[in-house]
C-alpha cells in the first residue's frame, strides 16, 4: 500500500511539474509578439526621428525668405547677366539683383540664399549627369538655339504693360534621341507684389523651350548616347 502511495505522489507531481512547464511556455509565447510589437513601434520612431531634420531644414529655407519677404513689403528680384556672377550657367555668369532692401546685412543674407539654392540644384544635375563624358549641344550651336529661342518667347501682356521682367532658368532633359523632355522652371523672379507675374513668365519660358523643337546632339558616355539635364536663362527685359 505504501508503495502505491508513493507511485502515486510520485505521478502526481509529474503531471503538475509538466503543467507548470506547459504553463510558462504559454505565457512566454503570449509576451513574445508584445515585445516584437515593441521593437517595431522603436524602429518606426527611429524611422520617423530620421526624417525630421530634412522637414526641419526645408522649412528654415522657407522662413528665411518669408522672413524677409514680410520685413521688405517690396521686394524683388531677379537675375542679371555679368562676367563676374556667382551663378554659372550655359548662357553666361548670372548675379542677383535686389530691389527693396535697404539693409546690407539683410541684402548679403538674401543674396548668399539665393545663390546658394541655385548651387543646390547644380549639385543635383552633376548628379544627375555623373555618366556624361561628352555634353549635349543643340543642332547649329548655342547661339543660333539661343536666336531661336528669342523667336519663340511670347512676352506675358500684362507683365509687359506693367513693366515687370526678369529671367527666368529653365531645366530640361535631353534623352539618347536628342529630344528635349521634362522642361520647368528652377530659378526665376522668386517674389514680385504680384504672384500672377511668376507664374506667367515661368509659363512662357518653358513654353519657348518647348516650342523651339530642335534635335540635339546627345550626351555620350564613350560611345554611347546619355540623358543629359540642362539649363537654359531665359530674360523678360522689362523697360527701364
Amino acid at each position: 500500500m505504501e508503495n502505491n502511495i508513493n507511485k502515486f505522489d510520485i505521478n502526481m507531481y509529474a503531471v503538475l511539474l509538466i503543467g507548470a512547464l506547459a504553463f510558462m511556455i504559454f505565457v512566454m509565447g503570449c509576451e513574445s509578439p508584445k515585445q516584437n510589437n515593441e521593437q517595431a513601434a522603436d524602429t518606426v520612431s527611429i524611422d520617423n526621428s530620421a526624417v525630421e531634420p530634412n522637414n526641419v531644414a526645408v522649412h528654415e529655407e522657407d522662413s528665411t525668405i518669408h522672413a524677409l519677404v514680410e520685413k521688405y513689403p517690396e521686394l524683388e528680384y531677379s537675375y542679371i547677366q555679368t562676367e563676374d556672377g556667382n551663378i554659372v550657367t550655359v548662357k553666361g555668369n548670372y548675379q542677383v539683383k535686389v530691389d527693396g532692401i535697404d539693409n546690407d546685412q539683410d541684402l548679403n543674407k538674401f543674396v548668399k540664399y539665393v545663390e546658394g539654392h541655385f548651387a543646390d540644384q547644380e549639385l543635383m544635375r552633376k548628379e544627375y549627369n555623373k555618366n556624361v563624358q561628352t555634353a549635349a549641344e543643340p543642332k547649329d550651336g548655342y547661339d543660333a538655339y539661343y536666336q531661336a529661342i528669342k523667336t519663340n518667347v511670347e512676352y506675358p501682356e500684362e507683365a509687359l504693360d506693367n513693366n515687370v521682367g526678369g529671367t527666368v532658368i529653365v531645366e530640361f532633359v535631353v534623352d539618347e534621341n536628342g529630344k528635349v523632355s521634362e522642361v520647368k522652371p528652377v530659378e526665376s523672379i522668386y517674389y514680385t507684389k504680384n504672384k500672377e507675374y511668376i507664374e506667367a513668365l515661368d509659363e512662357a519660358a518653358v513654353e519657348a523651350i518647348k516650342t523651339t523643337d530642335w534635335t540635339w546632339t546627345p550626351a555620350k558616355q564613350g560611345n554611347s548616347p546619355v540623358r543629359m539635364k540642362l539649363e537654359i536663362p531665359i530674360t523678360f527685359e522689362a523697360e527701364s
